[in-house]
């Protein structure tokens, strides 16, 4: 159980790293997780020269309105997202998403949403109109992790492979539940 606890802590401090930041006296959200995800993700866009590594948010069809990071409070009205605006960055790396990129990207997660609800792989997609490579998966309902790269990469680049492999489970939590399902039918 300890285990299923740090990592759902690891997973929600991840999703609320720019809140955290924006409490933390030195700018930095350092916290007692055992596993350090938005590092990873860190390490992993300036390993591979990632443009941007991204958990995105689709908002359409929300019970209750995204107002962006952190609490809000409920009584204070506010527009539903439309558009572009529709499918937020909850974490990005670098923090300065690359808008310019976030047509693309809302036009892949809208049309290819099908295939990555039903297939665990990513989604590799090159858009020749701004000679980029869009990798996509879904991690949870509504939450996709992408990677954005400035260049054709090669389909089964190793360090890429690794990251994926590795940071998707880990984002869905499958070792845990898996764990847990195992104790509860002994």
């Amino acid at each position: 159980m300890r285990q299923f606890y740090s990592s759902l802590l690891s997973k929600f401090t991840l999703y609320n790293h720019q809140a955290l930041v924006l409490q933390s006296p030195s700018g930095e959200a350092k916290l007692p997780v055992e596993l350090d995800v938005y590092a990873r993700l860190v390490h992993f866009q300036k390993h591979t020269n990632a443009v941007n590594v991204a958990v995105i948010l689709d908002t359409n069809g929300l019970s209750a309105i995204y107002r962006g990071h952190g609490y809000h409070l409920p009584d204070v009205h506010a527009e539903r997202p439309s558009g572009l605006g529709s499918y937020p960055a909850v974490v990005a790396v670098p923090s300065d998403i690359a808008f310019e990129h976030w047509p693309s990207v809302v036009c892949l997660l809208t049309e290819k949403s099908h295939y990555l609800d039903q297939k665990p792989n990513p989604l590799q997609f090159f858009d020749e109109k701004t000679e980029s490579l869009y990798i996509v998966t879904r991690i949870e309902q509504r939450l996709y992790l992408l990677l954005i790269y400035k260049s054709r990469r090669q389909q089964r680049d190793s360090a890429v492979a690794s990251f994926l492999s590795e940071m998707i489970p880990t984002l869905r939590n499958t070792r845990q539940y898996n764990l847990l399902l195992q104790k509860k039918s002994k």
